[in-house]
C-alpha cells in the first residue's frame, strides 16, 4: 500500500515538475524573443511605457484699440457636462434642482439631459456618455457644483476667445473660430504674435505615472501670446459704426463703407462697412457679411476722381488755374481729331479750371484730360495709388482695375477723367485724398501700431511711411481751396475740403439710370489737416429723384465730422 502510494506521488511531482519547466521555458523564450531576436521591434514601446510627453498650452494676445481699449480677449471657461450612465440617480435626484440653478438651466432640460440613451454609429449603438450642460464662467460657481457632489457631473476647462465690442470694428479684427483657427482679419495677419508657443516637456515615469524628476530630459515653458495694439480710435469707431447703422435703416443700400484716417501719418482711425457681423456669433454670418468691403469691392469712383487729374495738370504745368474752358459745346477738337464730351448734369458754360473741379463739370475735366494726353494720364493715375494695392495688408486687398492705353477707346480719354472707365476701392479713393490732406504725399495705409508682450515690453513697432510725394504743396493749397465750399464745408467753425461724387452702376452691361454709388471724400481743417474721411454708399433707395453723393454721402461726413472735431477739440479756422 506504501509503495503504490509513493510510486503515485512520484509520478504526479514529475507531471508537475515538467509543467512548471515548461512554462519557465515557455517565458524563457519568450523574453529572448522580445529581448534579443525583437529587441527593435519592440524597444520603442518598452520605452514609451515609462515616458511622459506632453504640451503646455498657451493664452492667446489681447487685440486692443490705441487707448488700450479691449477688442478681442481670451477668457478660461468651464464647460460643465454629465455622464447619463454614472449617474446614481437615486441619490443625486434631490440635488438637481440646485444644479439648474448653478447652470442657469430649465429643471425640466436638466432632467432630460441625465436620461440615458444610445446613439446609432455605423450601424452599432453607442452609449452617450457626454452631454453638455452648460458653461460656467467664475471659479466659485463650479466649486459650488462640485461640493453638490453629483457623481457623472464634470467641467472641462478651455479657453474662449471673447470679442466685447460684437460687430464693432468686426472686419478689422476678424475672428478665431471653433477649432482654434484664426480666420481673417487682425486675428489672422497677426496670428503668429497672438497666439504665443506651446510649451513642451518630455520625462520619465514609474509604474504609477508619476514623474520621476532625476531622468527629466526637456522642459520648455510655453509662452503666452503677444498683445496687438492698433491705430483704431474706438470713440471714433463707435460713431461711425452709429452712423452706418442709422443710414442702413434709412436708405437700405446694398453696401457701405467708411474709413477715417490720421491725415499726417496714414493710420486708421476708424473703418466700418455694412453689411456687417459679430464674430462671437460669426456661424450665423454671411460670406457676404464677412467681407472688408472697404479693401476687396471696387466700383467706378465718379466725381471724387477728378481730383487726380486737374491736380495733375497743375503740377505738370499742362493747365494754369485761371485758364478758361468752354464747357458749353458737347464736343471739342484737338489735335485734329473730334471728342465727343460727356454730359454735365447742368449747364456750366466757361469755367476757370479750379471752378471746373469745384463745380464738378465732366466736360470741363474732359478737356483737362486731353491736354495732360493718354499716356501720360494713365501714368499719373497710378502714381496716385491706383492699380496697386495701398497696403492695408490683408483681407483680400483688391487693387481695382487701370486699363492700359493701348486697351483704350475714343472715349476713355474723356470718361477716365469724370471716375468712370476705372475701378477703385474706398480704400484706393480715401488714400487718393489723403495725397491732398497730406501735403502732396501718397502714404501707406497703417492699421497696426505695436506688438507688445505681456510685460509690456514692445516686440514690434510701426512707423509711418511714405509710398512717394506726387504734388508740390503749390498746388496741393490751390486745389485744396477749389474742394472748399463756404456755405457747406464750414463745420463748427472748421474749414473742410472735400468732394462728392456720383456713379451710375452698370445693370446687365448698361449704365443704369436707376441705380448709383453715392460717395463723398474730405478732410479738416483745411490749413492743417489732422482727419481724412470717405463715405461710400452703394445703391441707396430713396423716394424721389437721384441717390446723389451730395444727398445721401456728404451728410454722413457732415455728421461725422462734427463728432470728430468736438472729439478733438480741433479750433476753430481763422
Amino acid at each position: 500500500m506504501l509503495r503504490s502510494w509513493h510510486f503515485t506521488f512520484s509520478k504526479r511531482a514529475l507531471f508537475i515538475s515538467s509543467l512548471v519547466c515548461l512554462l519557465y521555458a515557455f517565458i524563457a523564450w519568450k523574453l529572448y524573443t522580445y529581448t534579443v531576436l525583437k529587441k527593435c521591434q519592440y524597444a520603442p514601446f518598452v520605452d514609451n511605457a515609462h515616458k511622459i510627453s506632453r504640451g503646455r498650452g498657451t493664452r492667446r494676445g489681447a487685440i486692443l484699440d490705441r487707448h488700450g481699449v479691449l477688442l478681442a480677449m481670451t477668457q478660461q471657461i468651464i464647460e460643465v457636462g454629465v455622464d447619463p450612465f454614472a449617474l446614481c440617480t437615486e441619490k443625486d435626484q434631490d440635488r438637481w434642482p440646485e444644479l439648474a440653478k448653478l447652470l442657469d438651466l430649465p429643471l425640466d432640460d436638466l432632467k432630460a439631459a441625465m436620461t440615458k440613451h444610445d446613439i446609432l454609429v455605423k450601424g452599432k449603438e453607442v452609449k452617450v456618455r457626454w452631454k453638455k450642460l452648460g458653461i460656467l464662467k467664475e471659479e466659485s460657481t463650479y466649486e459650488a457644483l462640485l461640493n453638490l457632489r453629483i457623481k457623472g457631473v464634470y467641467g472641462l476647462r478651455r479657453s474662449e476667445r471673447i470679442y466685447p465690442s460684437g460687430h464693432i470694428a468686426s472686419h478689422v479684427v476678424g475672428f478665431v473660430n471653433q477649432e482654434d483657427v484664426a480666420v481673417s482679419g487682425i486675428e489672422h495677419y497677426m496670428d503668429f504674435f497672438l497666439k504665443g508657443h506651446e510649451g513642451y516637456l518630455s520625462s520619465e515615469c514609474d509604474g504609477r505615472r508619476s514623474e520621476l524628476m532625476q531622468f527629466r530630459q526637456l522642459d520648455i515653458q510655453a509662452q503666452n501670446g503677444a498683445n496687438v495694439i492698433l491705430s483704431l480710435d474706438m470713440f471714433l469707431q463707435n460713431a461711425v459704426e452709429t452712423l452706418l447703422d442709422r443710414w442702413d435703416q434709412r436708405y437700405h443700400p446694398q453696401w457701405m463703407s467708411v474709413l477715417v484716417s490720421d491725415a499726417i501719418t496714414g493710420e486708421l482711425l476708424a473703418l466700418g462697412n455694412r453689411p456687417s457681423f459679430d464674430p462671437n456669433a460669426y456661424a450665423q454670418a454671411s460670406l457676404d457679411d464677412l467681407r472688408n468691403r472697404a479693401v476687396t469691392d471696387a466700383y467706378e469712383p465718379g466725381s471724387v476722381f477728378k481730383i487726380v487729374p486737374i491736380s495733375l495738370g497743375m503740377e505738370w504745368k499742362v493747365v494754369d488755374p485761371k485758364q478758361i474752358f468752354d464747357c458749353s459745346s458737347p464736343e471739342i477738337e484737338h489735335n485734329g481729331r473730334y471728342y465727343a464730351l460727356p454730359k454735365d448734369h447742368r449747364p456750366m458754360g466757361k469755367l476757370t479750371l479750379l471752378e471746373v473741379l469745384s463745380r464738378s463739370s465732366n466736360r470741363g475735366v474732359a478737356q483737362v484730360a486731353l491736354k495732360i494726353g493718354a499716356r501720360r494720364l494713365y501714368k499719373g493715375v497710378q502714381l496716385f495709388g491706383f492699380d496697386e494695392k495701398p497696403g492695408y495688408g490683408f483681407d483680400g486687398e483688391q487693387k481695382g482695375t487701370l486699363h492700359p492705353p493701348s486697351q483704350w477707346d475714343r472715349l476713355t480719354i474723356t470718361r477716365l477723367p469724370m471716375g468712370h472707365a476705372i475701378s477703385a476701392t474706398p480704400l484706393q479713393v480715401h488714400q487718393a485724398m489723403g495725397v491732398l490732406a497730406s501735403g502732396g504725399f501718397l502714404l501707406r495705409p497703417q492699421i497696426l501700431i505695436s506688438v507688445r508682450e505681456a510685460s509690456g515690453d514692445e516686440m514690434l513697432h510701426t512707423t509711418p511711411e511714405i509710398k512717394r510725394r506726387i504734388l508740390s504743396p503749390s498746388t496741393v493749397h490751390t486745389v485744396t481751396g477749389a474742394l472748399h465750399d463756404k456755405d457747406k464745408m464750414r463745420l463748427l467753425g472748421v474749414r473742410c475740403a472735400g468732394k462728392s461724387g456720383t456713379t451710375q452702376k452698370i445693370i446687365d452691361g448698361r449704365y443704369s439710370s436707376e441705380h448709383h454709388v453715392a460717395s463723398f471724400s474730405g478732410f479738416f481743417p483745411i490749413e492743417n489737416p489732422q482727419v481724412v474721411i470717405t463715405v461710400v454708399v452703394d445703391d441707396a433707395q430713396v423716394e424721389n429723384g437721384i441717390a446723389w453723393g451730395s444727398r445721401i454721402a456728404f451728410p454722413f461726413f457732415k455728421k461725422l465730422a462734427k463728432k470728430i472735431i468736438r472729439h478733438q477739440k480741433i479750433a476753430p479756422s481763422l
